[in-house]
């Protein structure tokens, strides 16, 4: 419903009750079925480099599009709630083979949230970390 307020730092989260990881799930394959929607470089990399060696992928909703893409791409991982040093939530996915994906709605970019994918072996993902930005929209 419209003006439906967001309860706690991740609306609509799943799976945040420490189910074991499906062992036959993993990372790679998880982008490789949302690659239509977020392709990956041939080196392994979701949407474009900043300045910074930061991916950005630019989007109408940045926290809707974020969401989707954590959702999608730690399908079958274990989700827990964890508290980073400055005692803000974030959710962190961890697949059967050790691989870690993060997710943060608030950052010290307002409006961008981030991604933050480890994986244990170099394959057809990379580490990298994402953030999720506005895209500027001509009326």
């Amino acid at each position: 419903t419209m003006g439906q307020g967001y309860s706690g730092a991740y609306r609509g989260t799943t799976g945040a009750d420490n189910e074991p990881a499906d062992p036959t799930s993993s990372i790679d394959e998880n982008a490789r079925r949302m690659s239509a929607q977020f392709p990956i470089s041939r080196n392994g990399y979701f949407g474009i480099r900043d300045h910074k060696q930061i991916r950005v992928i630019s989007c109408i909703d940045p926290i809707e599009t974020s969401h989707v893409f954590f959702q999608r791409l730690t399908h079958g991982a274990t989700h827990e709630i964890a508290t980073n040093n400055r005692g803000m939530e974030y959710q962190r996915a961890t697949f059967a083979d050790g691989s870690i994906v993060t997710y943060r709605v608030v950052t010290s970019t307002p409006d961008s949230p981030a991604v933050q994918i480890s994986v244990t072996r170099a394959g057809p993902i990379r580490n990298q970390k994402i953030h999720f930005t506005r895209k500027e929209t001509l009326w």
